[in-house]
């Protein structure tokens, strides 16, 4: 065509101004068919597919910024974007008027040919047809009079007598994949489950039909089917529908062998490395146990011998998250005895396992002061940033709060130092996690021991102090956490020797959380202290900074997930070596 080829002169960057408008239209469009809830079950399928296409076609958008003009800053879309263009004018015709989409561009028939080859199929949509100025202008009355409103019910009914509405939602799936493919957006991986409906949905029939749909594909369903358990087990009245099952061990199915060595050394009372003997099989299974112990007398019916079994019970689950990065739970043992013992089982995919902060540790006398941590390559580095910031991004959506992330709590399956891998990062320490909205099962965070104390610089300034003064839990304190992990990855010194430095400078009291984040912020990260621009690139320390300053979600229309996204992980994705 030869308007692809056209300079990039004034008319040329209105017309690509457009853009916007048209990809709102193509968002609009899409609710007509939404909104359809009383068609049946006949209609779900059709419904997933289209909300799942319209997910991805939202954040194609978001991610080239067409609505705040973002696109036209960019030399590709200015060059090339008419062909992103006459795609989005495409999908708004098949939306908009879909009881007459056969007659509308014989070329829609052509595409549902191709669907399966996205590069035949843009190019064939792209050299059929040229959008002229005449229909510029008619498309853009068509924007001002698309209404939402019953007629598109009976369109959808209409439509689902012959098959003809999932045709047409196969074919507009095919052409947002097609952008994707042939016109990818500046950056490396997107994630359109953080702007899907029924990812979002607190509705547990919602849930379950994303969960049970063909149409969902498996991220989206084992994310909806983990969410509706977390929300079921949190009901006042359990239904029958739990997907999981009492985690509650005998305790002599668990033959612990020997408490944990850190790389320093020294043992770690509360992680033992044991085998695990099912009823009347003779093998046993290499395990990791962590272990809580609660004083004082708890009733089984307490909220936290309940938090406990929960989370055993969501750890337990076959069909849980990948993107999670959490270790196959095979349940806990409780001891009824005074104080409580309650022991996490996790199997291992190894003979043993070393935490990050082992990894990150180098013994030798040139570390004294926590310097020389490079033994590991950065793209290494960035792609365990990555990991587990997406990891951080799945629990908040399926409404899980972690409340103890750190280093410590990070751990690589391997039997020995040589064969650890980094792309393959476990997160354990669920002793204090629970249910984002389950605020009565909350327990105060004990620091009373050396392990604790310790942990508190992974901690949000909110999170410490007297229990009294502490603030609920939620999600920023998460995240600020993830941003201390991640400075541990990059700092030429750990965390806590940052904390210890602090502690010693001049006219400092023995530990000030708000004080010990200040001065990360306006002075640590940015200097030679962590040397983090310098060793990770000013992207990624600016990534730290968002995760403890916490205020990113106040844009992004206070969609929190979004901003996440947006702000913490795919700025992750473009940390490149």
């Amino acid at each position: 065509m030869a308007q692809f080829n056209m300079d990039i002169g004034a008319g040329t960057v209105q017309t690509l101004g457009f853009a916007g408008q048209i990809f709102t239209g193509c968002l609009n469009g899409f609710q007509a068919f939404q909104k359809a809830q009383d068609l049946g079950r006949d209609a779900l399928q059709l419904q997933i597919t289209l909300e799942w296409t319209r997910s991805r076609l939202d954040m194609w958008g978001t991610l080239w910024g067409l609505e705040r003009q973002e696109h036209l800053k960019d030399i590709r879309f200015r060059q090339f974007g008419m062909m992103a263009l006459n795609h989005l004018v495409y999908i708004n015709y098949c939306l908009e008027d879909f009881k007459t989409m056969d007659d509308i561009f014989p070329t829609l028939g052509d595409a549902s040919k191709y669907a399966s080859t996205p590069a035949v199929s843009l190019a064939r949509l792209s050299k059929s047809a040229e959008v002229t100025p005449d229909e510029m202008d008619a498309l853009r009355y068509k924007m001002e009079q698309l209404q939402v409103n019953a007629a598109g019910k009976e369109k959808v009914k209409w439509a689902l007598q012959d098959g003809k509405a999932l045709r047409m939602a196969e074919t507009v799936k095919a052409m947002v994949e097609d952008l994707y493919t042939q016109f990818p957006p500046p950056a490396a991986e997107t994630n359109a489950i953080v702007k899907n409906a029924y990812a979002a949905s607190d509705s547990l029939d919602t849930l379950d039909d994303a969960a049970n749909s063909s149409s969902s594909g498996p991220e989206l369903a084992s994310l909806c089917k983990f969410k509706a358990e977390n929300i079921r087990l949190h009901l006042e009245k359990r239904s029958d529908k739990l997907q999981s099952t009492d985690p509650e061990r005998r305790s002599d199915v668990l033959a612990e062998t020997q408490m944990h060595k850190r790389a320093d050394g020294t043992q770690n009372e509360n992680r033992w490395l044991g085998r695990y003997r099912e009823d009347g099989v003779s093998y046993s299974i290499p395990v990791l146990t962590e272990h809580k112990t609660v004083q004082g007398n708890v009733m089984t019916t307490s909220p936290i011998d309940n938090r406990i079994r929960n989370v055993a019970r969501l750890l337990s689950m076959e069909s849980k998250p990948a993107e999670l990065r959490t270790l196959n739970c095979l349940g806990v043992t409780i001891g009824h005895s005074v104080p409580r013992t309650y022991r996490f089982i996790y199997e291992l995919k190894s003979k043993t396992f070393f935490t990050l902060a082992d990894c990150l540790r180098t013994p030798t006398e040139k570390n004294l002061n926590g310097l020389h941590r490079d033994k590991w390559p950065l793209e290494q580095k960035f792609n365990l940033a990555k990991q587990i910031a997406r990891a951080v991004q799945y629990f908040h959506l399926a409404g899980w709060l972690h409340k103890g992330l750190r280093s410590s709590n990070i751990i690589f399956c391997a039997d020995n130092e040589a064969l650890i891998d980094l792309s393959e990062p476990y997160i354990i320490g669920f002793d204090y996690s629970r249910g984002e909205f389950a605020r009565y099962e909350t327990e105060t965070v004990e620091t009373t021991d050396d392990v604790e104390i310790a942990a508190n610089a992974f901690r949000h300034p909110d999170t410490q102090g007297p229990p009294t003064d502490r603030s609920q839990f939620e999600r920023k304190f998460d995240i600020y956490s993830l941003g201390m992990v991640l400075l541990d990855i990059g700092s030429k010194r750990s965390v806590p020797n940052l904390k210890e430095k602090f502690n010693k400078m001049p006219d400092r009291a023995p530990w000030a959380a708000e004080g010990f984040r200040d001065w990360l912020l306006v002075d640590a990260i940015d200097s030679n202290v962590t040397g983090l621009a310098a060793r990770m690139g000013s992207k990624y320390a600016d990534v730290v900074k968002t995760c403890l300053r916490g205020k990113f979600a106040e844009s992004h229309k206070g969609d929190a997930n979004v901003a996440f996204y947006l702000e913490i992980l795919r700025q992750l994705q473009l940390c490149r070596v």
